[in-house]
């Protein structure tokens, strides 16, 4: 339940994160942007499966280590286009820690 409720409200920061960001047009600045959020919530959308559903630790590792890496160009570019909008990805970076611990852990443990 709490990883429920964690995730729809980090969502929702996603979301207005995104609103605020793009919501303004997308120029030339912003398409860098929109390209890396869509990465980043495409490896995100990756992982579940990989983890849950092949109950691979290896490759779910791998997945959130890029969501890491890309996550710092994603707030990079955000952050040069909206300030507000890159606070607002913070807890989920915070989360996103939090999570590749815990599928390091996993991998160590079942690997």
């Amino acid at each position: 339940m709490l990883f429920g409720l964690a995730w729809s409200l980090l969502y929702i920061l996603l979301g207005v994160s995104a609103a605020i960001t793009f919501g303004k047009g997308i120029n030339n600045n912003a398409r860098a942007a929109l390209w890396l959020l869509l990465v980043q919530l495409s490896l995100n959308a990756l992982w579940t499966p990989v983890f849950f559903g092949f109950h691979s630790f290896a490759g779910a590792t791998v997945l959130i280590i890029l969501m890491l890496g890309e996550g710092v160009y994603l707030h990079r570019e955000i952050k040069r286009l909206d300030k507000v909008s890159a606070w607002l990805l913070i807890p989920y970076w915070g989360w996103l820690c939090f999570a590749t611990y815990l599928t390091v852990a996993f991998w160590g443990l079942n690997g």
